[in-house]
């Protein structure tokens, strides 16, 4: 239950949460590896219900612990004839992977809409800017690239990594956060909201059952708790060695 959702950039599917992260393949003193050039994560708030009424969730500073909703990789067109690209979208989801062509298409939408704020701007000087973003959308497009290492002509030859997650509207969520005083309230039965306390600070919002969350977050206390009293064993035969007591 929520207002208006978003509609994520790869899946396309209604959610009040999601964040995606685009990486290309390329050659660092020869090898490969995936290098990061494209990140984004956007959020609207949005109503928890249940048989007892509902709440108003304020996801802000919140954490989130969700499956993968998508992942997979683009190949360049000249490694198209070996096969097609791994993909895995989430089953619960009802929805097929992206294709190359909305793929490639999401690699140029960062300069679609910063070009699309500028035209709205009133800044002087945009229509300049605007050409030059349309000319840096065309290289990208044929696969010529401008970075640190200068002007890269591969015209198209890298592959890209694609990862999204995000929080379906619909979806059975539990939640961990600080349950408040809605300022903003729509009617008499939406008094409360949930947000980040100003005291308690864990605050995450899961589709995985409260049963499932609540152990999965002994685990991780357990491994903070193990991995401390390693470094402080660590910590301190490293100084007694220095002391000559070892």
């Amino acid at each position: 239950m929520g207002g208006q959702p978003l509609t994520s950039p790869l899946t396309q599917v209604p959610c009040y949460y999601y964040e995606v992260k685009v990486e290309r393949k390329v050659k660092r003193d020869d090898r490969e590896t995936w290098e990061e050039t494209h990140k984004e994560r956007a959020e609207v708030p949005f109503y928890l219900q249940d048989e007892t009424g509902y709440i108003f969730v304020n996801p802000d500073k919140t954490e989130y612990n969700l499956p993968q909703a998508f992942w997979g990789e683009l190949r360049p067109p000249a490694l198209l004839s070996f096969g097609n690209a791994p993909r895995k979208v989430d089953p619960s989801l009802g929805v097929a992977a992206p294709t190359d062509d909305h793929l490639r298409n999401h690699i140029n939408s960062q300069f679609t809409q910063a070009r699309g704020l500028l035209q709205g701007s009133k800044i002087p000087g945009t229509g300049l800017m605007d050409k030059g973003l349309a000319v840096a959308q065309k290289m990208q497009m044929l696969g010529v690239s401008i970075g640190a290492d200068g002007v890269s002509m591969d015209f198209g030859n890298h592959a890209y990594r694609f990862t999204e997650f995000c929080l379906p509207a619909g979806r059975q969520t539990s939640m961990f956060g600080t349950c408040t005083e809605n300022p903003n309230p729509a009617d008499e039965n939406d008094r409360n909201l949930i947000k980040r306390g100003d005291n308690e600070k864990t605050y995450l919002i899961s589709t995985k059952t409260e049963q499932k969350l609540e152990s999965s977050l002994r685990l991780q206390a357990f491994f903070m708790i193990f991995i401390g009293a390693v470094l402080i064993l660590g910590g301190a035969a490293v100084g007694l060695h220095s002391a000559h007591m070892l």
